[in-house]
């Protein structure tokens, strides 16, 4: 990560806060550049907000939140509905952001992107979404309604893997249920929240329903101790969803907490076997592997293996272009090299070798050694291998079918202490079913 300090000297545009239905200068301890990871460009600076930043954007927050809770929820799925026609207009101008901002291709960005806005196409339903329900005479004289109520002001902490799609996964849905929100995103690529407030700013929401707050650790722990805020939502890596979960809970606050993990790619016995490397591939290095549902680890079911190794669970260059892979949103060293490390792909013009971090890849990646064709053996289970300039998914085998084998060399057996997923390659559907 860039280091954190003052530069009153470089001419280049410094993000703003917009709290209160107003964009604000941001008061902290400096900013942090953000460059396009493919070539280095300078595209602005990030501010690390103080806590009082923090403290005005909950107070907008909390003051909005009578009144707005108080709006019938037509009314806001109609800011939902009007949300999604201006995303939906600026959707390329949004890809293309997200590709400058983050490394991922266009094709990647794209897809994203449209993602994020069947999230808001989604909230717009919650008036259906909200409805209770009653049942009279649960017991004699007892009547039992439930009913689903906003909650109050939720704070949103989202990654740099997926910059406007996970931010979708929670502002929509708080604010047509009732709540406001402050969104606090990756201090690595915010441009797209910037722009997605910006249309915001244009449908008219009562000041405080939304704000958007840039910074760093110190900004996450100020919406985490916060009074006024009355819940959390995260996504990043395990060790961090920790650490977000237990200081959310100490401080009262309904929290949830999503963190990384490590997925495997089964193919049966049965499986088209083209179709199956396909799925191989493109699991382990579309994004360039930087999404919690990447995997590097196939694990081959009975006779399958022989067929699937000759067919060379690699990609090289030219593959790469087909693959989109596109680049890593950072590649500055954070974690230590260590057992629980995975591999990924990372690129940078016609240099190749591969990275590692922490589960997913949902936390800056590190480049971590090259391997040669002698190490491939020593190589741990659940890391991508990289031999001369080729990428190769490290290849598990499972004798036989039984079910029980399957599912130990997929969790125990490869030592994974969380799995997300597994995609499995198959004709049969009965055949598929691993419990």
């Amino acid at each position: 990560m860039a280091q954190v300090e003052e530069k009153p000297g470089v001419a280049t545009r410094t993000l703003k806060n917009y709290i209160g239905g107003r964009w604000v200068e941001a008061e902290g301890s400096g900013v942090i550049d953000v460059t396009n990871p493919a070539n280095g460009e300078l595209l602005g600076q990030v501010p690390m907000s103080g806590p009082s930043q923090v403290d005005e954007a909950a107070r907008a927050a909390r003051e909005a939140f009578p009144a707005w809770r108080a709006t019938p929820p037509v009314e806001r799925a109609r800011a939902c509905f009007e949300l999604k026609y201006l995303l939906e207009e600026a959707k390329d101008e949004l890809a293309t952001l997200v590709t400058r901002d983050n490394g991922k291709a266009i094709k990647d960005a794209s897809g994203e992107v449209r993602r994020g806005i069947e999230c808001v196409e989604v909230a717009t339903g919650i008036p259906s979404l909200m409805q209770g329900s009653n049942l009279e005479d649960v017991s004699r004289g007892i009547d039992s309604d439930m009913i689903r109520q906003p909650i109050g002001v939720f704070a949103g902490i989202t990654p740099f893997n997926f910059p406007f799609m996970v931010p979708m996964w929670f502002l929509p849905f708080a604010i047509a249920c009732g709540n406001t929100f402050v969104l606090k995103p990756s201090e690595q690529d915010p441009l797209a929240s910037e722009r997605t407030f910006e249309l915001l700013d244009g449908i008219g929401l009562p000041a405080g329903v939304v704000n958007l707050v840039h910074g760093g650790k110190e900004a996450v722990n100020g919406l985490l101790e916060h009074p006024g805020v009355d819940g959390v939502s995260f996504v990043g890596s395990t060790p961090v969803a920790h650490y977000i979960y237990e200081t959310s809970a100490r401080h009262g606050k309904r929290v949830q907490a999503l963190g990384g993990a490590k997925n495997h790619v089964i193919v049966m016995p049965d499986a088209e076997l083209e179709s199956a490397v396909d799925g191989v591939l493109s699991s382990a290095f579309h994004a360039a592997g930087q999404r919690c549902l990447a995997n590097s680890v196939c694990i081959a079911v009975g006779e399958v293996y022989e067929p699937l190794r000759r067919a060379n669970l690699a990609v090289g260059p030219a593959q790469i272009e087909h693959l989109t892979v596109g680049e890593l949103a950072h590649r500055e060293p954070v974690f230590p090299a260590g057992p629980e490390i995975h591999f990924s792909l990372y690129r940078s013009n016609t240099r190749f070798g591969y990275a590692a971090c922490e589960y997913s890849l949902i936390s800056p990646p590190r480049i971590v050694r090259r391997c040669t064709r002698a190490a491939v053996r020593s190589a741990p289970r659940w890391c991508l291998i990289r031999v001369g300039r080729q990428f190769f998914v490290r290849l598990a085998h499972v004798h036989g079918d039984d079910r029980r084998r399957i599912d130990q060399r997929a969790n125990g057996g490869q030592r994974l202490p969380v799995g997300l997923s597994e995609r499995i390659g198959r004709r049969d559907d009965n055949q598929a079913r691993i419990n």
